[in-house]
C-alpha cells in the first residue's frame, strides 16, 4: 500500500519509499516532498554558487547554459557547486548556436534503447543547422540543414513537448509582394521528423503583414494597425501541402517549401489589441487583451467573443512599468494579474446561461520590513512633477527617469510605494506561486533590497522567503528561475552576466545569521 505523506513523516524515508514503490505517481509524491521540504521552518535558500560571462547566462531545467550554450552544468545536487556536464570544442562564429530548447522525455516513454527517445538539447545554429545534443554529453544525436534560401534565427515550442518551429523573418523586402515576410519550418519531436514548411507573403496575406508565430495549432498573423489574425495552421498543411519530404531524403539545398497558398485560407478570428498581445487559454478557450486605446484588459469567449462576466480589468498605470495579465501554465481556468502592487489570482468560472464570469481567489502584495517603510511625512511631501500634458517625468527608486503618463490620485496609493513586485512565476510542478519583490531602504543608501517569496497557489498563503544576498540595481535586467529546491538568480550588468544560484538547505537555525550584503 502507498504511503502518504504527512507534515510529521521523515522525508528521508519518504524519498526512500517513493524510489521502491511500485505504486502512485513517483513524479508527483516527488514534488510533494519538496513541497514539504519548502515549507519546514527551519529549511533555508542560501547561495551556493556563482559564475559570471562575457556572454548570456540560460538556464533550464536544472541545468545552467554558458557561452551561447556550449558549456553545460547540471544544477543536481544538495549543497555542491553545480557540476560541469560537458564544453563544446570552440566552434567559428557562423556555427553559434542562436537559440536551443530542452527536450525530456517523460518518465514514462524511457527506453535506453532508441536513440530518438533519449533527452536532448535542440539547437538552432547560426548556419542554418538544427540539431539534437544528448542532454548530459553534448554529443550531436542528429544534425539537419533547414535551408540555403531562409536564414532562421528563432526556435520555439509550436505545442509543449510535442513539436517545435524555426523562423526566419525577411524585412528588408520592400514592396516585393512575392517574396516571403515570415517563414516557418515546424517539426514534431521524439522522434524528430518534419511537419511542414511554409512562407507568408504580402502577395497571400496582405500588405500590411508584419510578422507572424505559430502556437497549438494556430497561425497567429501579425499586421499594421495593432490588428491579429488566427488561422488552422493544421488545417492549411492538411489542405495544401503540395511536396510530401522525408528527413532522411533531403535535397542539398535544405528543406524544400511543403506547403503553398495562393489565396488567404479561412480567418478564424481576428482583433485588435495594444502591441499585438494576444493570450489565449482556459477551458472552454478565452482570449485576453487590451483594446487600442483603452486602459482596460478584457476576457473573453473565443467561441462567441462575449465579454466574460467581471472581465474588464482595469489596467495599473503606475511609475515603473505597464502591468499584465497572463494565463497561469497549469490548465486550471486561472489568469494572474501583476501590478507593481500587488499580484491578483483570477478564475474563469461558468454561467447558468453558457457564459463566463471571473472570480477573485485571493491577492499577494510586496514583502517588507520596517526598514523599507516610508515615513507619513515622507509619503505626505512627495509628488510627482508634471509637464502640463498629462505626461510625468518620474525619478526610480535607482535614480533613473521615466517618462510615464500617470494618473494623479495613483501616486500617492500605489505608484510610489516603498515596495512592489517585480515579477511572478508559477511553479506548476510545485502548486507555488512565486513573488520577486523589490523594497527600497529609507535611508541615504538608496539601496534596494530583493525578495523571492513563494506561496500556496490555492490561498496566496506565505510559506517561505528568501531574501537575495547580492546587491540588487534596478538599471540592470534580471531573471529570477525557481526550480523545486534551486534559485537562480541571473542579471545583466554593463560588461558582464551575473548568475547566483541558491540552494535550499535543513542545517540547524543557528548556522542561519545573518550575512552582509556581497
Amino acid at each position: 500500500m502507498a504511503r502518504h505523506i504527512t507534515k510529521s513523516s521523515n522525508i528521508v524515508n519518504d524519498v526512500r519509499n517513493f524510489q521502491v514503490s511500485p505504486w502512485g505517481n513517483i513524479q508527483h509524491r516527488k514534488h510533494q516532498l519538496i513541497k514539504k521540504l519548502i515549507c519546514e521552518k527551519s529549511a533555508k535558500f542560501l547561495p551556493v554558487w556563482e559564475k559570471s560571462s562575457s556572454k548570456p547566462i540560460y538556464y533550464e531545467s536544472d541545468r545552467l547554459y554558458f557561452d551561447h550554450y556550449r558549456k553545460c552544468y547540471s544544477s543536481i545536487g544538495s549543497m555542491e557547486e553545480p557540476k560541469l556536464l560537458y564544453k563544446l570544442p570552440n566552434c567559428p562564429k557562423n556555427e553559434r548556436i542562436e537559440d536551443a530548447l530542452v527536450c525530456e522525455v517523460p518518465t514514462d516513454k524511457v527506453s535506453y534503447t532508441k536513440e530518438d527517445y533519449r533527452s536532448h538539447l535542440i539547437v538552432l545554429s547560426r548556419d542554418n543547422y538544427i540539431s539534437l545534443l544528448d542532454l548530459d554529453t553534448g554529443r550531436t544525436m542528429r544534425k539537419v540543414f533547414l535551408s540555403n534560401q531562409y536564414k532562421f534565427r528563432h526556435l520555439s515550442w509550436n505545442t509543449f513537448g510535442q513539436s517545435v518551429f524555426v523562423k526566419a523573418n525577411n524585412r528588408s523586402i520592400m514592396n516585393n509582394s512575392t517574396v516571403p515576410v515570415v517563414t516557418f519550418i515546424v517539426f514534431q519531436v521524439l522522434p524528430l521528423r518534419l511537419h511542414s514548411h511554409i512562407a507568408l507573403t504580402k502577395e497571400v496575406f496582405k500588405k500590411s503583414i508584419t510578422d507572424a508565430s505559430v502556437f497549438q495549432g494556430l497561425l497567429i498573423v501579425m499586421h499594421s494597425g495593432n490588428l491579429v489574425r488566427l488561422f488552422s495552421y493544421d488545417r492549411i498543411v492538411e489542405e495544401h501541402t503540395t511536396v510530401s519530404v522525408s528527413l532522411e531524403s533531403l535535397p542539398a539545398g535544405g528543406i524544400p517549401v511543403t506547403v503553398r497558398l495562393e489565396e488567404l485560407p479561412p480567418i478564424l478570428f481576428e482583433i485588435k489589441c495594444i502591441e499585438h498581445n494576444l493570450w489565449l487559454g482556459g477551458v472552454p478557450l478565452h482570449y485576453v487583451y487590451q483594446p487600442n486605446h483603452q486602459d482596460v484588459y478584457k476576457i473573453c469567449q473565443l467561441k462567441t467573443g462575449q465579454l466574460a462576466e467581471k472581465g474588464a480589468i482595469p489596467v495599473s498605470l503606475d511609475a515603473y512599468e505597464t502591468d499584465n495579465l497572463i494565463f497561469l501554465s497549469d490548465e486550471s481556468n486561472r489568469l494572474v494579474h501583476t501590478t507593481v502592487t500587488s499580484a491578483q489570482i483570477l478564475k474563469i468560472c461558468s454561467t447558468d446561461e453558457g457564459g463566463s464570469k471571473i472570480e477573485v481567489m485571493y491577492s499577494v502584495y510586496p514583502y517588507k520590513t520596517d526598514r523599507h517603510k516610508l515615513k507619513e511625512e515622507e509619503t505626505a511631501s512627495s509628488h510627482p512633477p508634471d509637464d502640463g500634458e498629462g505626461t510625468t517625468w518620474i525619478l526610480s527608486s535607482s535614480g533613473r527617469i521615466i517618462k510615464r503618463r500617470v494618473i494623479p490620485e495613483l501616486f500617492e496609493s500605489s505608484a510610489f510605494s516603498s515596495s512592489r513586485i517585480y515579477s511572478i512565476q508559477y511553479d506548476n510542478d510545485l502548486k507555488i506561486l512565486v513573488a520577486t519583490s523589490l523594497a527600497a531602504v529609507q535611508d541615504d543608501s538608496r539601496e534596494i533590497d530583493a525578495f523571492v517569496c513563494f506561496h500556496d497557489d490555492q490561498t496566496g498563503a506565505k510559506l517561505k522567503t528568501l531574501e537575495l544576498r547580492e546587491d540588487w540595481d534596478d538599471t540592470y535586467e534580471h531573471s529570477i528561475c525557481v526550480d523545486l529546491d534551486t534559485v537562480v538568480h541571473i542579471y545583466k550588468k554593463p560588461h558582464e552576466y551575473c548568475c547566483v544560484m541558491y540552494r535550499l538547505d535543513r542545517s540547524s537555525p543557528e548556522e542561519f545569521e545573518k550575512q552582509p550584503k556581497r
